[in-house]
């Protein structure tokens, strides 16, 4: 009889691997023509709201969500009932969902837009609820059960404010306040409030997963999270209120909470076990990144002359954070679920590779100078687009995505041995 991997419960996360995959090439190509169609980038296009959405809520989201999957058994201790299946219908719910509403931004579809973001905020109920009961039945609040926590919540309300701000396109429902706050709280309640928040709860252990260091930097975590959940709080309430001092304290806090990662993330460094490998500086860089846009955040803030306009400042940084740390965490996880899927059944039955033998560290650095050219190519086509700025990202993101490809392909020949055996 031979040994059947555990596909359900590791099939719904590469599905979410793969469309994410998708998902980026639509948002690039949606940019490309929002750029093409008014000349420059233009917040309210149609082409470029679909784009935005397709990287954040496909892409970016979609990676995030997969792995989570995966890892919130591992932060809770606690296997869910059933995990596969729900693992399965989050993922129709989600990419379905978020397909409709590229389609409706592209489209000016404002019905389809409702629906599509209804069908994304329920596959997070369902996510949410499981993984939320885990959490709360283990009764052990570290960074990174709590920012999972805060963080879904707060991407539940950027999901809220983004469906009233369609229905009341639509025609639907009025707003209490102007459409551009809510915009405002939609964007810091997505970004901050879940992708960083997730991101600073996650770090005191995922710098450790790269160089194994003797410092958790749980400490450090937990006082980031304080100050970007308090900056959320003053911005909801001055953006609500319509007290611009309170959302200029509120921005100040959540660029202030990158500090304290940093300056953790620097004396793990100092106490590294093992050599700094690609997929470390892939995240280093992405830390450098995201410490610039919160940088540009507080000038911003605090009305000082920026050399672009906002929006175009920081989009044009958001690649230089996003795109690093989205291949370097999954350069870990990646082997991490296929050697779960392989090689776990036959523990103790036979000699396993370790999970570092399954991916090649030659092209993980080979995939972190792809990751510098595409991010940087991205940021400067961002900020000065050009027919030849465009061509260089685009070249340097085939070249990222087929590096990646060929890392696959070598972990398939690998690991496929083990899928055979009795």
């Amino acid at each position: 009889m031979k040994t059947r991997p555990n596909w359900p419960s590791v099939g719904a996360t590469f599905a979410f691997f793969a469309a994410a995959v998708a998902f980026t090439g639509v948002g690039l190509v949606a940019f490309g023509e929002s750029w093409r169609a008014v000349g420059g980038f233009e917040p309210a296009h149609s082409a470029f709201l679909a784009g935005v959405h397709a990287l954040l809520l496909g892409g970016l989201l979609s990676v995030y969500l997969g792995a989570a999957h995966q890892l919130y058994p591992v932060i809770s201790e606690r296997r869910a009932a059933a995990g596969g299946l729900l693992a399965w219908t989050h993922a129709v719910l989600h990419l379905s969902g978020t397909a409709m509403m590229v389609v409706a931004f592209w489209g000016t579809q404002h019905r389809l837009l409702v629906l599509g973001g209804s069908l994304v905020a329920l596959g997070l109920l369902v996510f949410g609820g499981v993984a939320l009961w885990a959490l709360e039945r283990r009764r052990a609040w570290t960074p990174e059960s709590l920012g999972l926590y805060a963080g879904l919540w707060w991407l539940l309300l950027a999901l809220g404010l983004g469906l009233w701000m369609a229905s009341f396109r639509a025609g639907w429902v009025g707003l209490p306040v102007a459409l551009a706050e809510l915009r405002g709280l939609h964007l810091r309640a997505a970004f901050a409030g879940f992708f960083l928040q997730v991101l600073l709860g996650l770090s005191h252990r995922l710098v450790p997963m790269f160089i194994v260091s003797r410092q958790t930097g749980r400490r450090a975590a937990l006082f980031a999270l304080l100050l970007l959940n308090a900056g959320l709080a003053c911005d909801a309430l001055g953006l609500l209120a319509e007290l611009p001092g309170w959302v200029q304290l509120g921005d100040a806090l959540l660029a202030c909470s990158i500090l304290p990662h940093g300056i953790a993330t620097a004396l793990q460094i100092r106490s590294r076990l093992r050599p700094l490998g690609g997929s470390f500086w892939s995240y280093a860089l992405g830390t450098f990144g995201l410490g610039l846009v919160a940088l540009a955040w507080l000038l911003r803030g605090l009305g000082m002359g920026l050399p672009f306009s906002d929006w175009v400042l920081l989009a044009a940084l958001l690649p230089l954070a996003l795109v690093p740390i989205a291949f370097a965490v999954s350069a870990r996880v990646v082997p991490f679920l296929a050697w779960q899927v392989a090689c776990a059944p036959l523990l103790g039955r036979q000699k396993l590779p370790t999970v570092q033998q399954l991916w090649s560290e030659r092209l993980l650095w080979g995939e972190f100078g792809c990751v510098v050219l595409a991010a940087l190519a991205w940021t400067t086509f961002l900020i000065e687009p050009s027919p030849a700025s465009c061509l260089v990202a685009l070249t340097a993101t085939v070249a990222l995505f087929a590096i990646r490809l060929i890392n696959c392909g070598q972990l398939w020949h690998r690991i496929r041995p083990f899928l055979s055996r009795p």
